[in-house]
């Protein structure tokens, strides 16, 4: 019995020692594979929001901010620096505004454009946790901006996906293929240097259109959850207390997905109008764009949407910034 534990010893613990070794190498090799993916992006706007000075213009929320704005052109329009945060709706709306609070200051414009999700069944608080996994192992300096049990459920939970990313740390360290780093493996949309010196999704190559897989309407729940609302109004006072500036724009839709959900978001419109202070660009219908002017998701707007969006931003910054703003429900009933 003794010989044989002996054997089997021989044979798996060198085995054993190879794979651990494999797991833990990627901790001590430039992260290459890791540096150029998309969530990677968080680094560079972290670093805007730490070196722009204000006063100047934050946009938060996901991925349709991302795709939909071209923030050179609101920052000409109104003549001051524009930041685009937006990244990934699954990340939670909670850490987005954790994320720019150390750095909104006095004269700061700060526009919140959450994605709709974020409105139902707690999503603004907790994410998605392989999301937030991802995150953190491509910028640890962001755990500093999630709750304590947020972030170690998503590190906990999602363990084979932070080993994926070791293995492909350590597969670019073995191949050094520049382009393959550079654009994250041939990605075409989502990599990091995507992104402008805005925040600004701009460099990619794939023009849609939005397939019908992509744009199939789904019902949001009648009712949103009314935390959200005084997390909203908690912010709202956070920003008056700075003396910026905060407003809110709703989210660009295909058409499809409004019919669906019309009274939905009328029922939302209103309870942000009703129940909270901050003040609106837009209603859900001026958010509302054709399916031709989409790239891949019912919120992603190509590269003519975006120019068209970034338009109707600026329009209705302007008539803010000048005390005109309309209220949510200006158009909903249309």
């Amino acid at each position: 019995m003794r010989k044989l534990v002996i054997k089997i010893l021989v044979i798996f613990l060198p085995l054993t020692l190879f794979f651990v070794l494999l797991y833990l190498m990627p901790y001590f090799l430039p992260l290459d594979y890791s540096a150029s993916s998309y969530l990677a992006a968080d680094i560079d706007k972290q670093q805007l929001l730490e070196n722009t000075p204000s006063p100047k213009i934050v946009f938060v929320g996901g991925s349709n901010l991302a795709f939909g704005l071209n923030s050179k052109k609101i920052e000409e329009s109104l003549n001051r620096p524009v930041i685009n945060m937006g990244l990934h709706a699954s990340l939670g709306f909670g850490f987005m505004l954790n994320e720019i609070k150390p750095f909104v200051n006095q004269g700061d414009i700060i526009i919140l454009v959450p994605e709709y999700v974020h409105f139902y069944d707690g999503y603004y608080r907790q994410g998605d946790g392989n999301i937030i996994a991802g995150l953190l192992y491509v910028n640890p300096r962001a755990g500093q901006y999630l709750p304590p049990a947020i972030k170690y459920r998503a590190v906990l939970e999602n363990l084979s996906i932070l080993a994926r990313f070791r293995m492909g740390d350590l597969l670019d360290y073995l191949l050094k293929d520049p382009e393959r780093i550079r654009t994250h493996h041939g990605e075409t949309v989502y990599y990091r240097r995507a992104f402008n010196e805005n925040g600004d999704l701009v460099n990619y190559s794939k023009q849609g259109p939005l397939q019908a897989a992509e744009s199939t309407a789904a019902s949001y729940p009648e009712k949103i959850d009314p935390k959200i609302l005084d997390f909203l109004n908690d912010f709202t006072a956070f920003a008056a207390g700075k003396n910026a500036r905060l407003f809110f724009s709703f989210p660009p839709l295909v058409e499809n997905f409004y019919r669906v959900n019309k009274k939905q978001l009328s029922v939302l419109s209103q309870d942000l109008s009703e129940n909270t202070k901050i003040e609106f660009l837009d209603s859900p219908l001026d958010c509302v764009f054709p399916d031709t002017l989409f790239l891949d998701s019912i919120h992603h707007l190509n590269k003519q949407g975006r120019e068209i969006r970034t338009d109707k931003m600026i329009v209705g910054l302007k008539k803010a910034v000048a005390g005109r703003s309309n209220a949510a429900l200006s158009g909903i009933k249309k």
